[in-house]
C-alpha cells in the first residue's frame, strides 16, 4: 500500500480556497447532520453515555479516515458518516437493544469490507439498482420532511425565521451551505426569546465507552444489510461519481475497504457507521476549492481534522444541542436533508429505469411496515428488486 506521505507543501495546497470549503464542510456536518442523530438518540431513549461514544465514533473515525485517503492518494477524499443511515436505524433502534444494535454495526462494516477486498462492488450495485436504492432513501427521509412541516405549522413565527434565512442563503450566498445560516437564525432566535441559557451549556468532558457487542441475527437481516447496502450504493458511490466528475480517477476498491474497516472500529463504540461522505467530498472537490484540483485534497484534510477535534469534545457538543428547543432541531434536521432528498427524488423517478420498482421501494420505505421485526427499508429493497425483475427486466440488461 505504500508508505503515508505526511509531509506536504503546504504552499501549495493548503490555500485559503482549500481551507475555507475544508471548513464550510465542517460546519455543515456539525449542524444539521449532528442534529439528525442527536435527535434519533433522544428517539431511540439512549442514554447520554451511548450518545457521547456515537457522537465520538462517527465523527472521529469518520475523520480519521478522511485524513488518511486523503494524505495517501492526494485527493479530496472526504470521510464522515451516513447521514441517511443515522435516519434509517432509528425504528429500528426502538426495537432492539443498544448492544444488539452494535453487533449490526459491526457486521454492516464487515460485509462493505468483505465487498471491498472482493472487487465485487460493481456486481452488487448492478443487482440492487442505484434507483430502488435511492427510492428507499426517499421514503425514509421524506417522514423527516413532514414532521419539518408539522413542526413549522406549530411554531409559525420560530419557523418562518428559520425557513426565511435558509432561502435567503439560499439566494444570496450559494456557495455557503444555506443550513448554517438557517442554523444560526435559529439560535438566535432561542436566545432572544430565552428559550434558550448558555448556563445550561455543560463544558464537561466525557470519555466515550467501549462496548461489546450482543449477537443478534435479528439485526443482520434488519439492520446490517439495509445499512451497508445504503453505503455502498449511495454514500461511496455518489464520492466516487464526484471525484470522477471532477477528473479524478478514485481508488474505489481502497475507500470501499477502509470504509468497512472504519465502520467495524467506530462500532465498538457505537457508531452506526464511518465511511466515505458523498456530501463532503463534493464540497471540497469542487472547483471553489482551487481551481488546481491538485491542490483540492487539503480541503478533505482540513474537514477530516475539525472531525476528529469535534469528535473528542463530543459531550460539550451534546450539551450545547440539547439546550436548544426540540422544534428548532426537527426543523434543522428537515432542512440539512432537503439535499439529499432531492437528489433521492432526481435519482430514483428520473431515471429511465427501473421506475416501477423504485416508486414501489419509495411506497414501502414511507410506510411503518414492520414484520417480525424487519422493517421497511429492507422490506422496500427487496419488494423493488423483485417487481422491477418481473416487470422491468429488460432494465437489467441495460445497466
Amino acid at each position: 500500500m505504500g508508505k503515508l506521505r505526511l509531509v506536504f507543501n503546504s504552499q501549495n495546497s493548503l490555500k485559503l480556497g482549500t481551507f475555507t470549503s475544508g471548513l464550510v464542510a465542517s460546519v455543515f456536518g456539525c449542524t444539521g447532520p449532528l442534529l439528525i442523530v442527536i435527535n434519533a438518540a433522544n428517539k431511540m431513549l439512549l442514554s447520554t453515555e451511548q450518545t457521547v461514544s456515537w457522537i465520538f465514533s462517527i465523527y472521529f473515525f469518520g475523520g480519521l479516515l478522511g485524513v488518511i485517503l486523503s494524505l495517501k492518494y492526494k485527493m479530496p477524499i472526504s470521510g464522515a458518516y451516513s447521514i441517511a443511515g443515522a435516519a434509517m436505524i432509528l425504528n429500528s433502534g426502538q426495537i432492539y437493544q443498544f448492544e444488539e444494535m452494535i453487533f449490526g454495526y459491526l457486521i454492516s462494516g464487515l460485509i462493505i469490507f468483505l465487498v471491498g477486498i472482493s472487487g465485487f462492488k460493481e456486481n452488487i450495485i448492478r443487482h440492487i439498482p442505484l434507483p430502488i436504492v435511492m427510492g428507499m432513501i426517499a421514503g425514509v427521509l421524506t417522514k423527516f420532511s413532514i414532521n419539518m412541516v408539522t413542526t413549522i405549522s406549530n411554531n409559525l413565527i420560530m419557523g418562518g425565521i428559520i425557513l426565511i434565512s435558509y432561502f435567503i442563503a439560499m439566494r444570496f450566498a450559494p456557495k455557503i451551505p444555506p443550513i448554517i445560516l438557517a442554523f444560526l437564525s435559529g439560535i438566535a432566535y432561542v436566545v432572544l426569546s430565552n428559550e434558550f441559557s448558555i448556563s445550561s451549556v455543560s463544558l464537561d468532558w466525557m470519555m466515550p465507552a467501549i462496548y461489546i457487542p450482543k449477537i443478534s441475527f435479528d439485526v443482520i437481516f434488519v439492520i446490517s444489510v439495509p445499512l451497508s447496502i445504503l453505503i455502498l450504493g449511495s454514500e461511496n458511490t455518489q464520492a466516487i461519481g464526484v471525484l470522477i466528475a471532477q477528473g479524478y480517477k478514485p481508488p474505489i476498491n481502497s475507500m470501499t475497504i477502509f470504509s468497512g474497516i472504519a465502520s467495524m472500529v467506530a462500532s465498538f463504540f457505537g457508531g452506526h457507521a464511518a465511511n466515505i461522505a458523498g456530501p463532503m467530498t463534493a464540497i471540497c472537490a469542487s472547483p471553489e476549492s482551487s481551481l488546481n484540483k491538485n491542490d483540492r485534497y487539503m480541503a478533505s484534510v482540513v474537514n477530516g481534522i475539525i472531525y476528529l477535534v469535534f469528535g473528542i469534545f463530543a459531550s460539550v457538543s451534546i450539551s450545547l444541542i440539547n439546550s436548544i428547543p426540540n422544534s428548532v432541531v426537527i426543523i434543522l434536521a428537515g432542512l440539512s436533508l432537503i439535499s439529499v432528498i432531492m437528489k433521492a427524488y432526481n435519482s430514483s423517478f428520473c431515471s429511465p429505469n427501473f421506475k416501477l420498482g423504485s416508486i414501489f421501494a419509495f411506497f414501502i420505505a414511507l410506510s411503518d411496515l414492520k414484520f417480525y421485526g424487519i422493517t421497511s427499508p429492507i422490506f422496500a429493497l427487496l419488494v423493488g428488486v423483485v417487481v422491477s425483475s418481473i416487470v422491468e427486466s429488460s432494465d437489467f440488461k441495460q445497466t
